[in-house]
């Protein structure tokens, strides 16, 4: 039987018809493709090839809008905190306007026109080519951040531009851990990253270890108003892993972009940074004069950023060198200091003073600290208490050796996951008890009184059921303490933490142990 033959014009109708519903088979899925509101990518040129990837994966969903950049002013150029210009940009892909709009909104808004700034800051500069490229003749306002910005100006400005631009795509320049061996700045953007899953300003601008001009803060801002809940990380790399060199100052980088969607969960966690006790006491008949404001220059201000918690005990000092003590310690971002002196030091620094006990609540995991001298740490108070996890600080003055781990034993069997002393001025051998770490002495994190000597930094996380230690060799020398990183430096924590061998899981630029719980 012939199937009887269609006219010209039917053939045409009905090939339609077909197309039509394929088309609202196949049709843009908001779900498969949500709206982007900002992108996040580094300026450090070690990862230039991947930066391109990043672009060239997000740059499709993204067209047809005009570009906020924002990025640190590295150099501190110029007077004012938030600086712009007005004249486009020049790239081997072509040239990137100014949006007239935009930058008259900006300026309206305090923001200064500072075109030497865009001369030298690469911040800026490295990403202008990848901009033209994959946004070619988008206009663009680029913005330049101070340390020093007020943060209310600077949330009222990404306010401001959104009423003015509420579909604009805002594209921060930001790298992050900086200066770190590999084990210590994977730790630390840890936090960050939960950071930037939980759209969390604060945690970003006050806790992580990233560059503080604040461009993350005004990311989390946009998001917010944009309605994009979701961070979506695209690559996250380490220069020290990328060159193989573990021990060198890295730097890391996170891509990605804040999407319409269900937020990400972030891995339960609450992380920790303790130090020896810290001795600016007057310098002994014969030692050498030091100056106390200048104590942690060689040790740079970031070692100990990047965790929930940042603990470390000052001793009682002279009167007249606190407001030198409160200079050495200013840009080190100790959250909490255990001390008998005034607290008029550690409310300038912005720094609480430990109570018994005090919380610190990470993400989904929470944590306890009790200090003080072994009578003011309680047995009773620790079995009753409800963190997820427990850190005796103790302070052992006139207390034997022997007592010190009877203490700390029982101290275990009640609850306690770490017991940290302090008292003595050298590092003594860690004992593990009931598979938990008893760090016994840390040593002087800082003394006035001897040019040399060596200290553990204490550094790691509880996790929903590991605990995961990094231990950090200072050696001070000429009374500046500096972050030991070296193959020589692990043979000697290695030998410290003898009886942790076992759980020894990464030895690339630091050794990283992890405790069952």
């Amino acid at each position: 039987m012939s199937i009887p033959k269609l006219p010209t014009l039917g053939l045409l109708l009905l090939f339609v018809a077909i197309l039509g519903v394929f088309i609202v088979q196949n049709k843009y899925n908001p779900k498969d493709n949500p709206y982007v509101s900002s992108i996040i990518v580094p300026h450090h040129d070690l990862v230039a090839k991947q930066r391109e990837a990043t672009f060239e994966k997000i740059a499709p969903r993204t067209q047809n809008r005009h570009i906020i950049l924002i990025a640190p002013n590295h150099y501190d150029n110029g007077a004012d905190s938030l600086q712009t210009r007005s004249q486009p940009f020049t790239t081997q892909y072509g040239s990137i306007p100014i949006d007239k709009r935009l930058y008259d909104t900006a300026t309206a808004q305090g923001v200064k026109e500072t075109a030497s700034t865009f001369e030298i800051e690469h911040g800026v500069k490295a990403l202008l080519s990848d901009i033209a490229k994959f946004y070619p003749q988008t206009p663009i306002l680029p913005i330049v951040i101070k340390q020093n910005t007020k943060l209310e100006d600077l949330e009222k400005l990404m306010n401001t531009l959104h009423k003015t631009c509420k579909d604009c795509l805002l594209i921060t320049s930001a790298d992050f851990s900086h200066y770190q061996p590999y084990q210590l700045s994977e730790l630390h953007d840890k936090l960050t990253i939960r950071g930037l899953q939980n759209i969390d300003g604060n945690t970003l601008d006050t806790l992580a270890e990233t560059e503080p001009m604040h461009q993350l803060l005004a990311t989390t801002i946009w998001a917010k108003l944009q309605k994009t809940d979701r961070f979506v990380m695209d690559q996250h790399t380490n220069s020290t892993e990328l060159t193989k060199d573990y021990y060198a100052e890295g730097t890391t980088h996170i891509m990605g972009w804040y999407e319409q969607g269900k937020p990400e969960q972030p891995a339960p966690s609450v992380s920790f940074t303790v130090t020896g006790p810290m001795e600016f006491s007057s310098p002994q008949n014969g030692a050498v004069k030091y100056s106390p404001s200048t104590a942690f220059n060689a040790l740079g201000n970031r070692v100990l950023w990047g965790t929930d918690l940042v603990l470390g005990e000052l001793e009682q000092f002279p009167n007249s060198r606190e407001l030198q003590i409160i200079t050495a310690l200013k840009n080190l971002k100790f959250t909490h200091i255990q001390t008998s002196n005034s607290v008029d030091a550690l409310r300038e620094l912005g720094v609480n003073r430990l109570n018994n006990p005090t919380i610190i609540n990470g993400y989904r995991q929470s944590l306890a600290i009790f200090s003080g001298k072994p009578s003011d740490i309680k047995i009773e108070d620790i079995k009753k208490n409800q963190a997820d996890n427990i850190i005796i600080y103790a302070s052992w003055q006139g207390i034997s050796e022997k007592e010190q781990q009877t203490l700390s034993h029982s101290w275990i069997d009640s609850g306690a996951d770490l017991v940290l002393g302090s008292g003595d001025s050298i590092t003594k051998p860690v004992e593990l008890y009931n598979n938990r770490p008893v760090v016994y002495s840390q040593g002087k994190f800082f003394t006035s009184n001897k040019s040399d000597q060596t200290s553990l930094i204490v550094t790691g996380e509880f996790t929903n059921n590991k605990i995961n230690l990094l231990p950090l060799l200072i050696n001070q020398r000429s009374y500046q303490p500096i972050l030991d990183r070296s193959t020589q430096s692990d043979k000697q924590i290695s030998t410290m933490f003898s009886e942790l061998s076992p759980y020894l899981i990464d030895k690339r630029g630091g050794l990283l142990y992890s405790l069952e719980k």
